[in-house]
Order: structure tokens, then C-alpha cells, then sequence
């Protein structure tokens, strides 16, 4: 299995996309990036637009070479309303139907009638996939963040292939929230991927504990 980070906070945007290539398919996890609208009261720096015209550009090339596209939640730093990177795709999403707030539920339906005709958006919450030898299995929705946050909830990832298993924790922001730090070690990861990095798991341990 291969974990390549390509769009990060620590490149200059908001974004956690990343590609996990197995035996098997290459997975594409929240392939976009944003920058925030405002820091302090000041517009993004042009050296920020210049790196988010990069990375946008990058992720989406990305994407379009992926089997398998997975979108963690709603936020415009995790997906694009729609694109022809998406097209023929199997695409794993958040559900709108439960456990989101009203923002992510206008986002993923606009997204759902945007791709309709080229990809068929499969509800992910708590779910489990097969694909040849490698299994993706999605945790239940979890905080973006601490508990009863208003950003809403987000799913994580585990992809396992050959015995190795990755996770990409979204924006649990730490984690932060008791349930989503259970969820990660009880899967047993090698390595979980979090808006702090690359961690193993010995490193793992909410703020609250």
C-alpha cells in the first residue's frame, strides 16, 4: 500500500487530500483544497491564490486517475460541487440523510444533482466496501471536532491491503471527540492520517484523555 499526502495546512491550503494506491485500486480521499475566506480581516495573500491554483489543479488530476473517490463531509476544502474528474468513478460520500447539518445537507444534494449521470454518489456512513483484496470500511459519523460542534459530522476512512492498514481521520481535529479516538484504535492502524499529520497509532490520544 502507498499513502501520498497531496495537498495539505502545512502547503499553504486548507485540505487533507490524499491518494492510497493498493494491489487492487487507487483511492482518491477528499481530492480538492480552499483557502479561508478571511485571516485577522485580510483577503488570502497572492502567494496563497497562486498555491491554492496549484493544488486545486493537482488534486483534481489526481482524482481523475483514481478508481475510487471517497468525500469525508461538505466542506469546500474536501470537495467540489461537481467536475468531469468525477465522471464513471465509484464515489463513496457522506450521507444527507442523517447525522448533518443543514449547510452540508444543501452542499451534498447540490453535489449529488451536479454528478448525477456520471457517478452514482453511495452513502458511506458506517459501511464497508470490498474491492479485490482491499477492504475500505467507514466509521460512523463523527464530530468535526469537539462534541456538539455546529460544523457537523465527518466520516473516517480505513483502507487495509496486505495486512497494512491506513486511516485518514478527516477533520476530527485531533481527535478530539472520545468516540472518534475509540473508532481509530479499535481499528488498529498502522497509521492514521489527521489534520496534524502522519501519526501511528502509539502517538494517538485525544486532547480530553
Amino acid at each position: 500500500m502507498k499513502v501520498i499526502p497531496i495537498a495539505a495546512d502545512s502547503l499553504g491550503v486548507r485540505s487533507m487530500a490524499t491518494i492510497v494506491e493498493t494491489e487492487d485500486c487507487r483511492i482518491a480521499i477528499d481530492p480538492d483544497a480552499a483557502l479561508g475566506p478571511s485571516r485577522y480581516g485580510l483577503p488570502p495573500h497572492e502567494k496563497e491564490l497562486k498555491a491554492l491554483a496549484h493544488f486545486t489543479d493537482i488534486t483534481h488530476k489526481e482524482a481523475a486517475k483514481s478508481d475510487i473517490i471517497i468525500l469525508s463531509h461538505y466542506h469546500f476544502d474536501h470537495f467540489s460541487t461537481g467536475g468531469p474528474w468525477f465522471k464513471g468513478k465509484t464515489l463513496y460520500v457522506k450521507s444527507v440523510k442523517s447525522n448533518v447539518n443543514k449547510s452540508q445537507t444543501e452542499r451534498g444534494t447540490a453535489f449529488e444533482e451536479a454528478v448525477r449521470g456520471i457517478a452514482v454518489p453511495i452513502d458511506a456512513d458506517g459501511q464497508e466496501f470490498k474491492h479485490g483484496d482491499t477492504t475500505i470500511k467507514f466509521s460512523p459519523p463523527v464530530p468535526h471536532g469537539p462534541p456538539g460542534i455546529r460544523l457537523g459530522f465527518v466520516l473516517m476512512t480505513l483502507v487495509e491491503d496486505g495486512g497494512q492498514r491506513f486511516i485518514h481521520a478527516s477533520d476530527v481535529q485531533g481527535p478530539v471527540a472520545s468516540e472518534s479516538a475509540d473508532w481509530i484504535i479499535e481499528q488498529k492502524p498502522d497509521i492514521v492520517s489527521t489534520t496534524t499529520g502522519l501519526r501511528s497509532l502509539r502517538s494517538l490520544r485525544p486532547v480530553a484523555w
